[in-house]
């Protein structure tokens, strides 16, 4: 699993996170691969799609905060010597506990079948954790003016009376 090419994300920001599966290609298959993605609390899953390695039909399920991606009809399978890689897009939440200057992972690993269809034959793969990412907050300045557009000329310093027409920006 890899982190976008940056080291921090922006409250409310969406941004995709890389799974590649195995990470290491293998000389043997792996049929029915299904990706577990275990998003921390500030992260919301938005999509997810095929990078490289197949044309699957990606479905997606959220438990708590474990996401599993795989391909319910056909399944995720990957031939020796191959990779799969998934973009994973998830959007950074404004939540309490994420302030400006917090630190946060992400981790994610898959299982597989050793025969195609038999979950029997289920076993787990491998699996990684993201560098850190520093949660930013958005820096926002607002500022007001006030001038007077009736009567022509009073200084703005002035204090309105009855019948001033003013102009706020």
């Amino acid at each position: 699993k890899a982190n976008p090419a940056k080291t921090t994300a922006t409250i409310g920001e969406r941004f995709e996170y890389t799974i590649t599966v195995p990470a290491t290609a293998t000389n043997a298959p792996l049929y029915d691969v299904r990706i577990l993605d275990a998003l921390p609390p500030n992260l919301r899953f938005v999509s997810a799609r095929v990078v490289t390695g197949g044309a699957w039909q990606l479905s997606s399920s959220v438990t708590s905060t474990l996401l599993t991606i795989e391909d319910t009809v056909t399944g995720i399978d990957i031939l020796a010597n191959g990779q799969a890689k998934i973009a994973i897009m998830v959007e950074l939440l404004n939540s309490p506990p994420d302030q400006g200057g917090v630190f946060f992972k992400n981790s994610a690993s898959y299982t597989y079948n050793r025969a195609n269809g038999v979950n029997g034959t289920q076993l787990a793969g491998g699996g990684n954790t993201t560098a850190s990412m520093t949660v930013t907050e958005p820096d926002l300045t607002a500022a007001k003016t006030a001038s007077f557009v009736s009567p022509v000329g009073k200084p703005a310093a002035d204090p309105a009376t009855v019948g001033d027409i003013l102009e706020y920006r």
